[in-house]
């Protein structure tokens, strides 16, 4: 398969692979989804398709029409390489990212041939599964009509007010204890969102021992991401490429908090705020500690800096002291949003065994560090 090959055809409508001329018309589609900028979902496109630090071809196909001349759909996925964090064996594993058929030309049987093609792609590729963690109602029933598999659903910690943190006292202090006390004043002081959730966190100065920072520190942060986390989960591999491709998505902007002992990075945590949608929300998109101490002395550093009335993250990976702190200063768990699963698989390789054969087990086999915004 080459760029620009035309996968299949179904009337006025062909499946065809990525090629260069095709960029504009994949921006407007996925306009649809981020907003009105076409030229920003376009730089979003190059970023995220073009310059994935894998050194493989880009994995996008385009729904044309009219002879090519018109794109009303696209797909794709990111190449990712997996491990369970023993040093052992790893695995490629494609991680959907883009899927969209505009509006216009839905109920035409579109997205499934559109979805058929691109696991041939996948396939051809050598990938021992695609996953996916991000999902809606109706791209849950596309895939699993199409042979994908529900592993499970996630649950999201989410910060409310002030006035809603529970009474009761827990192993790291009741709602009257220093750090609660102490929060809720912050939070009473400095306010909540603004025009940029980031305002506040800007001009106040971090509270030793932690650090805040506009831009990454890719190597410890690569470091210090190859050794924790809980050993036989299955993690991506965070190379410092990774990260220093990670962070300059056109669409989101980022604040970086640092905890340092000696001169090491111990724990740094990764706020992320989009520009094109969910304006006002705070994600915490990566929470990586080598204990419990520093992940809380992070999170408490993020609030209290930040001052923010309306902060999420992904409550899968945080540990069970983590989870008592964060009920002491006001989250709560949601549920499982739009009761779809959380993550999806679809085995491409069975004769692969090993690593592929732990995607398909459960939701407790995967280390869920830094999934809450489609794990990009």
């Amino acid at each position: 398969m080459k760029a620009g090959d035309v996968l299949a055809e179904r009337g006025q409508y062909r499946i065809e692979l990525f090629r260069p001329e095709l960029l504009n018309g994949m921006a407007t589609v996925l306009s649809i989804l981020l907003g009105p900028d076409r030229d920003r979902a376009g730089d979003y496109l190059r970023w995220k398709h073009m310059e994935f630090p894998s050194g493989e071809d880009p994995i996008l196909l385009a729904v044309t029409h009219d002879g090519g001349r018109e794109v009303v759909g696209m797909n794709g996925f990111l190449p990712m390489t997996w491990s369970d964090g023993s040093g052992g064996k790893s695995t490629r594993l494609a991680c959907w990212a883009d899927f969209i058929i505009h509006p216009e030309h839905q109920r035409k049987g579109l997205g499934r041939l559109l979805l058929s093609e691109t696991t041939k792609v996948l396939r051809e590729r050598g990938f021992s599964a695609a996953i996916s963690f991000s999902q809606n109602p109706i791209s849950t029933k596309l895939s699993l009509g199409l042979g994908w598999r529900a592993v499970g659903l996630a649950t999201c910690a989410r910060l409310v007010s002030p006035g809603s943190i529970p009474g009761s006292s827990v192993a790291l202090g009741g709602r009257n204890s220093v750090v609660a006390r102490g929060l809720r004043f912050a939070m009473r002081r400095f306010g909540r969102s603004s025009a940029s959730v980031f305002e506040k966190f800007d001009r106040r100065k971090t509270a030793r021992p932690t650090e805040s920072a506009t831009k990454p520190r890719v190597e410890a942060m690569a470091l210090l991401a190859a050794t924790t986390g809980a050993k036989g989960r299955l993690r991506l591999q965070r190379t410092k490429e990774y990260f220093a491709w990670r962070f300059k998505n056109p669409i989101a902007r980022y604040r970086f908090l640092y905890l340092s002992q000696n001169d090491q990075l111990q724990g740094f945590l990764i706020l992320q705020e989009f520009l094109t949608r969910a304006r006002g929300r705070t994600v915490v998109l990566d929470l990586t500690a080598g204990n419990a101490e520093v992940a809380v002395e992070l999170l408490r550093s993020a609030q209290v800096q930040g001052g923010f009335g309306n902060m999420y993250m992904l409550a899968e990976c945080i540990q069970p002291e983590v989870r008592k702190y964060l009920m002491t200063v006001g989250f709560e768990l949601d549920g499982p949003r739009n009761q779809v699963p959380s993550l999806i698989i679809k085995p491409l390789d069975t004769a692969t065994g090993g690593l592929s054969n732990r995607v398909l087990s459960s939701l407790n086999s995967w280390h869920f560090q830094f999934i809450d915004s489609d794990a990009f």
